[in-house]
């Protein structure tokens, strides 16, 4: 499993960089390691705000740079290619340097229901060097859009976008909403009106018990490495009810990220569980 700390600095790294078409930046001019991190961020980004059924957040990033000396010539017709889709902009001169992102997914075969198989991306980019502008990209799942496309594509909605993708208010208002609703179906007397929330971000390579496998796998469309939210409900006048409740976490509810789906409602605080 790769480092957290290099997921959240990732994560940062996605609000602080302008988004395409938002800003002029130029990447020639900074370090590299502040190139790359910016590079990655800047096709990340678009993906999860255009394209959010591919983005993933356990990618390796390949970067190479050349110029356009060798991509101004070539013929923009190949077989299956639309003319149109490699159109790029008309202020690119031979000496301008561009760089091609590629984002190697380790789990594109586990999710070739998304990803082709012997595609092992989940986006490959190309980005102009002296403005920080995608110019082409193609995604995991063989779509592929050209400048105008891009600059005609709008943001998903909120609703329709992974959770990992919005502001942590935003997805911790929709994972409260859907933690309530789960456990007052599961357990409609221990539900109570007042209950507020802690909501924990983990992964599924954490959960090796048992109960949390079906037939020795994960859940089916399931990963080790995808995320996984636990909510913990906690109940302020617990006490009042000592016959019922006996702490005040009075249940747990864990949701799966990419598919906003419950994977498990229990009665009481999921890591008492994890810690038997």
């Amino acid at each position: 499993m790769m480092d957290r700390k290099l997921r959240i600095l990732g994560f940062m790294l996605f609000f602080c960089v302008p988004f395409v078409g938002a800003q002029v930046i130029d990447l020639t001019v900074l370090p590299k390691a502040e190139r790359d991190s910016t590079l990655v961020a800047i096709v990340q980004n678009f993906i999860m705000r255009k394209l959010p059924e591919c983005y993933r957040e356990e990618v390796i990033p390949i970067i190479t740079q050349w110029n356009y000396s060798i991509k101004l010539d070539e013929p923009w017709s190949y077989e299956g290619w639309d003319v149109e889709k490699r159109n790029r902009p008309d202020y690119l001169n031979p000496e301008d340097i561009g760089y091609t992102v590629r984002l190697y997914y380790p789990y594109h075969r586990e999710e070739n229901d998304t990803f082709n198989g012997y595609n092992d991306c989940t986006a490959s980019a190309s980005i102009i060097g002296k403005t920080g502008e995608i110019e082409f990209i193609q995604l995991g799942n063989e779509s592929f859009y050209g400048w105008r496309d891009i600059r005609r594509m709008r943001d998903v909605p909120a609703e329709n976008r992974r959770l990992c993708t919005l502001s942590v208010a935003e997805r911790d208002s929709i994972l409260t909403c859907i933690a309530k609703e789960a456990f007052a179906e599961a357990y409609p007397d221990r539900y109570r009106d007042n209950l507020f929330v802690d909501i924990i971000t983990t992964d599924f390579s954490d959960f090796r018990l048992p109960w949390f496998r079906e037939k020795g796998q994960l859940f089916d469309g399931v990963h080790p490495a995808d995320i996984c939210y636990v909510i913990d409900l906690y109940y302020k006048d617990w006490q009042q009810e000592g016959e019922i409740f006996h702490s005040p976490c009075i249940g747990s509810v864990c949701i799966v990220e990419k598919n906003r789906e419950v994977c498990k409602v229990l009665p009481k605080q999921f890591h008492s569980f994890m810690e038997n």
